[in-house]
């Protein structure tokens, strides 16, 4: 009976043993972003080029990440183009109906939208650019943008050039080109064309590269931008939200002899002058005494 209390004893402490083991360290955290691998995909930086789907090869297993955001195309395009996974690929696929301006440099930047399956390392300047034409633009505009009260550098920012010089055309057209702040508040338009440029930097809640003119903060330079090679300029632009035009939004004349009026944003003062156009009768009520 002691022998076999002794090997159950024996037993219980071999389990404890076993039980307390540690797993064997990974080593150190893999810090190394995705690369592209150029034998299976889509061939970068081409002339004469109308694509309809762009294939982007990673030498490890991959995840997308906030594409809406992230991805973006320039000049810009009428529909916005999907992005897929598959396996170790990254597909991004054009509207069939999309048409390309002929020769022009288009500039895919994904920003930090593909990164590593285990670690969540971004692939850092992933770009996929092409020309419809027979050479590639290369020149570039680049600065900051930050809030014109406080000076904090603005992230999300659409910054905008305009071959259309005119005052209006950030209400009524699309950029030739556009890119993103980063968190500093940094920007980049790559592989732009020679040329004379509006620079316009706006908040675009509605993502639809225009501006609405209410709810989002807008900055501009009151010179145009000369893009040439000789000229490597860093802009600084400092957005604000545009004070709302003075307007009566709503009014209302439910109660005799009273009138409310909703205006679009604070009055100081206001004075009321009634044309005598109108027609109006003043009528006079006397209270009789009891």
């Amino acid at each position: 009976m002691k022998q076999i209390i002794h090997l159950f004893s024996i037993l219980i402490i071999c389990w404890c043993s076993c039980a307390r083991q540690s797993t064997p360290s990974g080593g150190p955290k893999d810090t190394t972003p995705p690369k592209v691998d150029s034998t299976g995909s889509t061939k970068n930086f081409v002339t004469n080029f109308y694509p309809k789907q762009i294939e982007l090869k990673f030498d490890e297993w991959v995840v997308l990440s906030d594409v809406g955001t992230q991805v973006v195309v320039s000049p810009p395009l009428e529909k916005k183009p999907t992005v897929t996974l598959n396996g170790k690929k990254v597909l991004l696929k054009f509207d069939q109906n999309e048409k390309f301006r002929d020769s022009t440099t288009y500039t895919v930047n994904f920003g930090t939208a593909v990164k590593d399956l285990h670690e969540g390392n971004p692939a850092k300047d992933l770009r996929f650019v092409f020309s419809t034409g027979d050479f590639i633009d290369s020149l570039r505009v680049k600065g900051r943008i930050v809030d014109a009260f406080t000076g904090d550098p603005v992230e999300n920012v659409s910054v905008m050039l305009y071959k259309n010089l005119a005052d209006s055309v950030v209400r009524k057209e699309r950029p030739y080109y556009f890119s993103r702040t980063d968190k500093g508040g940094t920007f980049e338009i790559g592989n732009v064309k020679e040329g004379v440029f509006k620079l316009i930097a706006m908040e675009d809640s509605d993502q639809n590269l225009r501006w609405d003119g209410e709810n989002d903060r807008i900055g501009f330079l009151d010179s145009l931008v000369q893009v040439h090679d000789s000229i490597k300029e860093n802009y600084t632009l400092k957005i604000f939200k545009n004070q709302p035009r003075f307007r009566v939004l709503a009014k209302e004349a439910g109660t005799f002899g009273m009138v409310r009026l909703k205006f679009s944003t604070s009055a100081d003062s206001a004075i009321i002058n009634i044309p005598d156009t109108l027609g109006l009768k003043t009528l006079f009520e006397t209270t009789q005494d009891s």
